[in-house]
């Protein structure tokens, strides 16, 4: 159903000019048949009014790349039916010009079979003249030649098809698509990959208490003991925050390294586990901050860089300082990097650990006065590896 349709039976549009709705409902139905799925799945939501704001949210997004999905749809078809599928109305080819493009499209497919035809026609005819220079016999009539046609196969939901796809709709960035065809296939034939995989997507949408309980299972239930796993958990757990969590996750990280010693991701969230475990709020201190700092060390001996590492390894360097000049020093040095990568410089001095251990430095009252940095855009998570390799 359109977006605007949806806003109708909601009560917060009129019913607007019916024909852009058709269009995008043949856009849809186009899709659907090209791909074996629909192109926006719904949610699974008790309250039809809260299924359709959900569905609103997703029809938003950007439609899901056609060719990822089924690479024999050629690319004029596919633009057709992207166009169709438009959120905004007026975005969306008329009913005439819809007509235009698919004639178009088909006027182009025939003329590529008539060329086809043609070059067979020649080359029937160049073999049969050199046949009969040679005096080869030739037979009495030739077969016809065949246009090519393509076949566009129609998708099998096995488990190895849908994780395949699931993956490939990762790579395009269309979490909602690849969290269903992952639970798909996880319900269909639970295994590690699939449970994994379904707990990433879980995990990129904030939903981290079901992203931890379905790492643990590809884990104890599947062995499926890979260190992005590991890690990937440790960040989940981190995000829940009751104080077994965080010793959890801090298992979850030596896990993760000792399969790869070198992974980033899995120190830092060791790191910042150990922060979370041993800060106090009322001293704003860190019991034991030695274990926590030496993770640190090795995080930011190496890029990348993001404003809010910047931020997080200031924090446990002033909470863990412990008198250290150079451990202040050195936070208010990450304070002002994460203000020149975004951070709102502002928000420093009212920051109960930055205000209570920091205020008097003139060099941090500096880095507080810095004027707000262009926001950049939203970057990628580093306490989480990407397993699609991206």
């Amino acid at each position: 159903m359109a977006p605007e349709r949806i806003r109708f039976f909601l009560g917060e549009a009129a019913a607007g000019d019916p024909a852009p709705t058709d269009v995008y409902s043949l856009g849809a139905v186009l899709f659907e048949a090209l791909t074996g799925r629909v192109p926006f799945p719904p949610a699974e939501l008790d309250d039809p009014v809260a299924g359709a704001r959900d569905q609103l949210q997703r029809l938003a997004g950007a439609v899901p790349d056609i060719a990822a999905i089924n690479p024999e749809v050629p690319r004029a078809l596919a633009r057709v039916v992207v166009q169709c599928l438009a959120a905004d109305p007026r975005h969306r080819p008329s009913a005439a010009a819809l007509e235009r493009a698919l004639d178009r499209y088909l006027q182009r497919r025939q003329r590529r079979v008539r060329a086809l035809l043609a070059c067979a026609s020649v080359v029937a005819a160049v073999l049969t003249a050199g046949a009969l220079s040679l005096g080869t016999p030739v037979p009495a009539t030739m077969p016809a030649p065949q246009p090519a046609v393509t076949t566009i196969q129609p998708f099998v939901p096995t488990p190895d098809n849908l994780f395949r796809r699931g993956g490939d709709y990762l790579r395009a960035g269309d979490v909602a698509s690849a969290t269903k065809d992952f639970g798909d296939a996880h319900r269909i034939r639970p295994d590690g990959p699939s449970t994994a995989f379904l707990a990433y997507c879980h995990s990129q949408v904030s939903n981290h208490k079901a992203a931890a309980t379905l790492y643990g299972e590809a884990i104890e239930k599947h062995n499926y003991r890979h260190a992005w796993v590991h890690c990937n958990r440790a960040y989940s757990l981190i995000r829940c925050g009751s104080d077994q969590d965080l010793r959890l996750a801090i298992d979850e990280a030596d896990a993760a390294l000792a399969v790869e010693a070198k992974l980033r991701a899995a120190r830092l969230n060791r790191a910042y586990a150990r922060f979370n475990s041993g800060f106090d709020a009322k001293t704003r201190l860190h019991a034991n901050p030695e274990a926590c700092i030496a993770d640190l060390d090795g995080v930011m001996a190496e890029g990348p860089y993001r404003a809010d590492l910047y931020y997080k390894a200031a924090l446990m360097l002033t909470a863990g300082a412990a008198g250290r000049e150079d451990r202040l020093a050195r936070a208010v040095t990450y304070l002002r990097e994460a203000v020149r990568l975004g951070r709102d410089s502002h928000s420093l001095a009212i920051d109960r650990v930055f205000k209570g251990h920091l205020a008097r430095r003139k060099d941090f009252e500096q880095v507080a006065q810095l004027p707000p940095a262009e926001r950049p855009e939203q970057l990628t998570n580093l306490h989480v590896v990407d397993p699609t390799g991206r």
